[in-house]
């Protein structure tokens, strides 16, 4: 279920960038035998796409049991072990890694590669707001940042960032191309 929301989210997001494309939940990801296989059908995270530009293998996580301080004071969390799945997914596919997590009832969060956001989107770009057409900030929809002191206690790999999801969306998809 948290698949399908994400996938539409991202479709309607994406199209922007390429209309055509669609963004789908992979099937049971049980069934892909091999990371060859994986890699070849771009099956190798939480959603697919036939999005020819779209840079990210996209893992979604609606779960309960974690807490939100541990994970902004770099404590450990179940969140971690989700971002590093996430970064061993998008490996394969030769991708940035894309963490979509949330408990019920609260927001979609999205953690990226720092890299990502201040590299290609340089904190700098000015996109479309979606409902009032205002201009947004991509910088004003960081939620959480950390300085590389601060994940010491956890291993993350690739140092991230965390996004509000509905203030990401409402930035132009070229941020992040």
């Amino acid at each position: 279920m948290a698949e399908r929301e994400v996938s539409a989210l991202l479709q309607t997001w994406w199209r922007r960038a390429e209309p055509d494309c669609l963004f789908v939940r992979s099937p049971s990801s049980g069934g892909w035998q091999t990371p060859k296989a994986r890699e070849g059908f771009q099956a190798g995270s939480d959603i697919m796409t036939t999005a020819l530009r779209f840079p990210f293998g996209v893992e979604v996580k609606r779960r309960e049991g974690w807490c939100w301080k541990n994970v902004t004071a770099g404590m450990p969390s179940p969140v971690w072990a989700w971002w590093r799945q996430s970064q061993m997914a998008a490996a394969e596919m030769h991708k940035q890694p894309m963490l979509w997590f949330r408990k019920n009832r609260e927001q979609w969060r999205v953690m990226v590669p720092e890299s990502n956001v201040l590299a290609r989107a340089g904190f700098m770009t000015v996109a479309r707001a979606v409902a009032t057409g205002d201009q947004l900030d991509l910088k004003e929809s960081v939620v959480q940042t950390w300085n590389p002191v601060d994940l010491l206690r956890v291993n993350v790999g690739i140092h991230p960032i965390v996004l509000d999801a509905a203030l990401m969306l409402a930035c132009d998809p070229a941020c992040f191309l």
